[in-house]
């Protein structure tokens, strides 16, 4: 299952969201989205503990995690890092990316930073092949 973090609180960014999950699901790959799984309403069905659960424990069943760095939105990046600590492989998806700096965290914690989603799909019909994501450091600049 591929764990996909995301923001989707404005109109592209729930775009670029539902986009990549149609890629994923191309390749016949299963996607997790917190958006689509448990999301957060007040007064909703699930509590914050709950769908903070519910999330980590994704995460940790996660073959792969998909990190769409549009927006740079923190609940995203703290997933990343929890990705990262677990030893779970992460793709970060830069779609709106205007080729200034990418930050060094993600870059370094990260098999491959896919600049679009030409990028991002080249890689998935891959991984849909084999399995395995190569490894690609990210060349351009960090901050």
């Amino acid at each position: 299952m591929i764990y996909v973090a995301a923001p989707w609180f404005t109109e592209r960014q729930a775009l670029i969201l539902e986009q990549t999950k149609e890629i994923l699901k191309k390749y016949g790959l299963k996607v997790y989205s917190p958006k689509d799984e448990m999301l957060f309403k007040p007064g909703g069905v699930f509590s914050p503990r709950e769908i903070y659960q519910s999330n980590i424990l994704a995460i940790q069943s996660a073959s792969l995690v998909v990190v769409i760095t549009d927006g740079k939105d923190v609940g995203t990046i703290f997933e990343a890092g929890y990705a990262a600590r677990a030893g779970i492989p992460i793709i970060y998806l830069w779609v709106d990316h205007d080729y200034s700096n990418f930050n060094i965290m993600l870059a370094q914690s990260g098999l491959k930073c896919c600049l679009g989603f030409e990028k991002f799909e080249e890689a998935m019909e891959l991984y849909s092949e084999t399995g395995k994501i190569l490894r690609t450091p990210y060349e351009g600049a960090v901050e």
